[in-house]
């Protein structure tokens, strides 16, 4: 009998524990679903950077602005790729936009604008990667990666 309870103990220990299972997964984000669109900013500055901003301009007028630090306080690590969903609700997903990128340094006074746009395509579905380069915040360059 104990043994028919303990065997039954550990079954149903066995099998919740596998029900909790973590879903590592990716799950497809908004441009995968062809809701949006996603422009992902790798960090390749050699000095320490705590804050990257996005603006987005259609004919001269900034339609959207959105920006990314970690919670914790850390700073972006070089190497570091930051994703950035834009939905239509957001802004209109059709014909280009010009991106322009400011960072802020780790212990920095001031946010930097790079010296350089990138244009990009807003239809739905679309994703971008762009690559931030230079030594510090006052010198780099925005480029698309792929």
């Amino acid at each position: 009998m104990k043994k028919g309870v303990l065997l039954t103990l550990i079954l149903l220990s066995l099998f919740t524990l596998g029900s909790c299972s973590n879903e590592t997964d990716r799950k497809p984000n908004y441009a995968e679903k062809g809701k949006g669109v996603v422009i992902h900013v790798q960090n390749q500055l050699q000095s320490k950077i705590d804050h990257i901003q996005l603006e987005i301009y259609q004919e001269g007028k900034m339609l959207s602005s959105s920006g990314t630090v970690h919670a914790d306080g850390s700073p972006i690590k070089k190497g570091e790729d930051l994703e950035f969903e834009i939905l239509e609700e957001d802004l209109p997903l059709e014909g280009t936009a010009e991106i322009i990128v400011l960072v802020t340094e780790t212990n920095g006074d001031s946010t930097k604008k790079i010296n350089n746009s990138v244009t990009v395509d807003l239809s739905k579905g679309r994703e971008h990667f762009l690559v931030i380069q230079g030594e510090n915040a006052g010198n780099t360059i925005l480029k698309k990666a792929r």
